[in-house]
């Protein structure tokens, strides 16, 4: 075999043999991209879930125990409410923000006369929630705003005014299913009356639903 030939041969085996490796690095770049971006893509996923928004309803039924001077005219009073929260996902646990409105129904016996009573708050509620969509998860929330308080006296007639009200609680969420579930939430609340302060707790069961 001539000498130029051999040659020739020689440098097309090595042309050959450098493209393979080239083709070989190609395809462990397009491997090793298409690694980054499923783990691109699984981030992202996670990422989404994480801040996911959702709103939730809840609505339920207390007794109304009374402390301090206000437990001197009555002792029990009954509540119901209404919770319209929107929620989003944080990294740990879930952020709310939503409103307040509730009636309280409660009667009280002075010397002179005896009085019906109704409280209307309607507020705004911030809460802190952890464990959610686990078999049992624990919020906090603090509420406030204004209330309309009603007296209805035998002496004095109606009455109505605006008090400010503050009302703070830690509660248990326990859910049915994904959308709906049961809490429990053992709160504090104040309203600002001038002559005394309406005080007590409101151990509460309320249903909730998430949209």
């Amino acid at each position: 075999m001539p000498a130029a030939q051999q040659t020739s041969d020689q440098e097309s085996a090595t042309e050959l043999k450098e493209r393979g490796a080239s083709a070989a690095a190609y395809g462990g770049a397009v491997q090793a991209g298409s690694g980054d971006s499923a783990q691109d893509l699984e981030a992202a996923v996670i990422l989404s879930g994480q801040a996911r928004k959702t709103i939730e309803i809840a609505t339920g039924f207390a007794p109304f125990v009374t402390t301090g001077d206000s437990s001197e005219f009555f002792k029990i009073g009954y509540l119901t409410e209404l919770y319209l929260t929107f929620c989003l996902n944080l990294p740990v646990g879930q952020l709310g923000l939503g409103v307040q409105f509730g009636v309280n129904i409660f009667n009280t016996q002075g010397l002179v006369s005896s009085t019906e009573n109704l409280l209307i708050p309607m507020g705004i509620d911030i809460r802190y929630v952890y464990g959610q969509g686990m078999p049992m998860g624990l919020f906090l929330h603090l509420d406030g705003g204004p209330a309309i308080l009603i007296v209805d006296s035998e002496y004095w007639g109606r009455q109505v005014k605006v008090v400010p009200y503050v009302k703070g609680g830690i509660g248990l969420m326990l859910p049915f299913a994904h959308f709906m579930g049961m809490a429990f939430d053992f709160s504090y609340n104040i309203y600002f009356e001038s002559s005394v302060f309406i005080m007590g707790f409101t151990p509460a069961l309320n249903m909730y639903f998430s949209l």
